[in-house]
């Protein structure tokens, strides 16, 4: 490779600091659009990084955390791609990050680093690739559909600032559960999941236990990594008859710095009796951490989620096209 032009691998150590730079720029539209700003807790960032480093040496499956491609013009970085697989086991791999510099479009960068990491994800025996798009990025749609990728599902991200005074309590709550037990009971949340994902999904991208299940050391450490980066996790679920109705997985910022965000999964037989009160539940836990911008995300086919979000304040952001790829 000629070293002042051309395509290499991505390493984290040594090229965080102009990602940033190039994430800053390329995403400048859409950290604006959910209120949040790429610099506020680096250091935390840098913290975890350098931890998840070390442990790779005693963890093989740590190791190839952060694999992707940067373009790099005369030493400056201008294009860049991150994947990962979902879940530290299984064959489903997610395109995490796709951005070139706004001087740098329109030059095939982003088309020749997707196809590399297409190929890097099939050389690690990946079977399905996926990645999101904003529904209003025409441009980026066509690249990914005219690299064979399949448009499954769409999804809707909102938003809410912190308002004043203290949240209503649910009419009737779910029941709170501690880190070990949400990880135990991955069997049941995997069947959820199948139950809640739509069969046309499901056709492009198979529901994995993967997703919901931890080897042993992943549980031992997510502890001691969500401390380190700052993060307050609550988890909740509803259940009847030895079986899980809903989930809610709050994730909360205990600095201030950067936004909350709450995950929610509700059986589609119960999703208008327990959509409104998972979102009080989750408002009510972010409003003992300093008050921050609130985001969710939803399938957009989630009508009475999407429609207790707008009661409570949230309002829709972004709309996100998720595509796959079968290898």
């Amino acid at each position: 490779m000629n070293e002042k032009y051309g395509v290499r691998d991505y390493d984290i150590q040594q090229d965080l600091e102009q990602i940033y730079d190039l994430v800053e720029v390329g995403y400048a539209e859409d950290f604006d659009r959910i209120g949040r700003e790429i610099r506020r807790g680096m250091d935390r960032e840098r913290r975890v990084v350098a931890a998840l480093r070390l442990l790779g040496r005693v963890f093989p499956a740590l190791r190839d955390l952060s694999p992707g491609f940067v373009w790099e013009t005369e030493g400056r970085i201008v294009s860049f791609v991150h994947f990962a697989r979902v879940g530290l086991a299984g064959d489903r791999w997610s395109i995490e990050s796709v951005v070139t510099h706004p001087d740098a479009r329109r030059r095939g960068h982003a088309r020749e680093l997707v196809t590399r990491s297409v190929e890097a994800i099939r050389e690690r025996g990946g079977g399905t690739v996926t990645l999101k798009v904003r529904a209003d990025n025409d441009p980026a749609y066509r690249l990914y559909r005219d690299l064979g990728f399949v448009h499954y599902d769409t999804t809707v991200q909102l938003r809410r600032s912190t308002p004043s005074g203290e949240p209503s309590n649910p009419a009737i709550s779910p029941r709170r559960i501690g880190h070990r037990a949400w990880y135990g009971d991955w069997k049941r949340r995997h069947r959820l999941a199948l139950r809640e994902t739509p069969d046309a999904v499901q056709e492009v991208v198979a529901v994995s236990e993967h997703e919901h299940r931890r080897p042993a050391f992943a549980r031992l450490l997510a502890p001691a990594f969500i401390r380190l980066s700052g993060r307050r996790i609550e988890r909740w679920i509803v259940e009847e008859g030895g079986e899980l109705l809903g989930t809610l997985s709050v994730d909360g910022d205990a600095t201030g710095t950067r936004t909350h965000e709450f995950e929610l999964h509700t059986d589609p037989s119960v999703e208008a009796t327990w959509a409104a009160p998972l979102t009080d539940r989750a408002l009510a836990s972010l409003a003992a951490l300093p008050p921050t911008t609130i985001l969710v995300e939803t399938r957009a086919s989630n009508v009475d989620t999407l429609r207790a979000l707008e009661e409570r304040g949230f309002a829709a952001v972004n709309t996100w096209h998720a595509l796959g790829l079968r290898l």
